[in-house]
Order: C-alpha cells, then sequence, then structure tokens
C-alpha cells in the first residue's frame, strides 16, 4: 500500500502537473527519495512520469547545489554495478533524463553512462539515455558510433528505434546507408515521449521517416 506522501505525489505524475510536483517538492524533505522509489514503479506511465519529474526537480536544484546532483548520479551509476548489491534497473533512464536537463553535466556523465550500453539488464535503457542526450549534445558520442550501428541489428524494437533516433542526432550523413536498411522494419512498440510526457506508438521504420 503506498503512504500518503507516495500517493500525493503519484497524483502530481498522473495530472501531468509538474508545477504542482515542483512546488511540492520544494516543501517535501523525502521528494527526491520518492521520486527515486516512483522511478521503479511496475505501471510504466508512473516510472516514466516519476524519471520525467526527477530531470525537472534537479534541474532545479542544479541552480543552487550541483554537489547534490552529482551525488544523485553517482549513486544512481552505482546502482548499476554488480557490486552496489541492490540493482536500480531505471538507472540509465533517470541519470539520461538529469544531465538532458543539466546539460553542463553531459560531458562528464554522458560518455560513463554509454560504457555500459552492453550491460545487462540496461542495453535498452542505456540505447534511450544516448538517444535523449544525443539530442542536446550529440558530438560527445561520436566514438559510440560503430556500436549504435551494430545495434540496429539488435533483436529489441526499442533498440533498433533508439539507435535510429541517436544515430540520426550524432552522424546523420555517415549512418544513412545502415539507418536507411530499417525503412521497412514495421515492429510496433510504444515509447515514452518526454515532449508529450506520455507514450506513442511507433517503429524503427517511423523513426527513419521521422528524420527523412
Amino acid at each position: 500500500m503506498k503512504s500518503l506522501k507516495k500517493t500525493v505525489a503519484t497524483g502530481y505524475l498522473k495530472a501531468k502537473d509538474w508545477e504542482g510536483l515542483l512546488c511540492w517538492s520544494e516543501n517535501e524533505r523525502a521528494a527526491i527519495r520518492i521520486l527515486s522509489s516512483l522511478a521503479l514503479d511496475l505501471d510504466p506511465l508512473i516510472h516514466w512520469r516519476a524519471i520525467e519529474g526527477l530531470g525537472k526537480l534537479f534541474a532545479g536544484l542544479a541552480v543552487n547545489d550541483m554537489g547534490k546532483v552529482k551525488q544523485y548520479i553517482r549513486r544512481q551509476l552505482w546502482g548499476m554495478n554488480d557490486e552496489s548489491g541492490s540493482v536500480i534497473w531505471s538507472a540509465p533512464e533517470t541519470i539520461a533524463e538529469i544531465i538532458t536537463n543539466v546539460p553542463s553535466l553531459i560531458e562528464k556523465y554522458g560518455i560513463i553512462l554509454a560504457s555500459s550500453i552492453d550491460l545487462e539488464p540496461f542495453p535498452r535503457g542505456v540505447h534511450w539515455g544516448i538517444a535523449r542526450i544525443s539530442s542536446v549534445n550529440p558530438a560527445i558520442y561520436s566514438e559510440t558510433v560503430p556500436v549504435l550501428r551494430q545495434s540496429l541489428s539488435s533483436s529489441d524494437p526499442v533498440i533498433r528505434g533508439c539507435s535510429v533516433i541517436a544515430l540520426n542526432n550524432i552522424d546523420p550523413r555517415g549512418s544513412y546507408a545502415h539507418i536507411d536498411n530499417l525503412k521497412t522494419d514495421e515492429v510496433v512498440f510504444e515509447m515514452y515521449d518526454m515532449e508529450l510526457s506520455d507514450f506513442r506508438s511507433t517503429s524503427p521504420a517511423a523513426m527513419v521517416r521521422d528524420k527523412a
């Protein structure tokens, strides 16, 4: 059973009430802990909106307390390590969303995140993260291009789709022929769109068309 504080936070997330969520977080000392817990929620909508909320919350926090933001990211990275003893399976997406909202941290932590691109159970999350981060700073991922091209052949359509987005951000000309191979890949999946704050149905082929 969810605590009252979690219930309040969940209400803001379901309503996409970001202003309300941020006002609530200013007066709730446990806000980061609560949203971190909701980022692990089994309800996909709550999971993704909690991640989006954390990005917005840390963007505000970074103005006066960048140290706290870095400390949180380091804990998330540690949660991707077997030695941590408690895997944070939402860590790649959470890190990516935070540093996308705090771009000054991208160069340091974006590369570290990409180094886990093949680490189970995080490949899908890391690919999503690279696609998200590269929309803001594609230059840092120039050396990741060969791996992303290989990912276009993944059995996971989400990884294929995220690789299309990332390569179109990072190396559209050089990767055109590789991306074009997916123009008939119509496997449909649901993907959370941070611009919409909601899910949309898409496919690797649709992503190829979107960037054509």
